[in-house]
């Protein structure tokens, strides 16, 4: 170690990097959909995963269990606050796991991981119907 204050963090790989950009350029989309875009409210969620929309049979929009990964409700504090954390959070404990098992191998983790997480919203909303509401 050389004593600065990151040397015990890898530098991000490609993957990660493409990742933290994308997570960023989607943060910023957001807010321009949500705050500046007229209609871009309807579409910001319209990608958002609306599990009434699920129940009604519209199951053609389960597409919202890859794209509601990419969204942050950027009107507010916590909104701002989530995308900085995950992408602070990604760049500093992600650049070893990308190391160790590769960048297509890290990628697919990242799938996989919005898709569950998506998948574990709608499981909890069928056990416990509108306890998220």
């Amino acid at each position: 170690m050389d004593g600065s204050p990151l040397a015990g963090f890898r530098k991000p790989g490609p993957a990660l990097r493409a990742t933290l950009v994308v997570l960023g350029a989607a943060g910023l989309l957001n807010a321009l959909l949500w705050n500046w875009i007229p209609g871009g409210r309807v579409v910001f969620e319209n990608l958002a995963l609306q599990i009434d929309w699920l129940k009604d049979g519209h199951w053609w929009r389960l597409y919202a269990l890859f794209t509601s990964g990419f969204l942050t409700l950027p009107a507010t504090s916590a909104g701002i606050s989530h995308l900085f954390f995950t992408i602070v959070g990604l760049y500093f404990l992600s650049s070893d796991l990308e190391a160790r098992w590769g960048k297509w191998r890290f990628v697919r983790f990242l799938f996989a991981s919005v898709i569950t997480g998506s998948l574990l919203v709608i499981l909890f909303d069928f056990i416990t119907p509108g306890a998220a509401h």
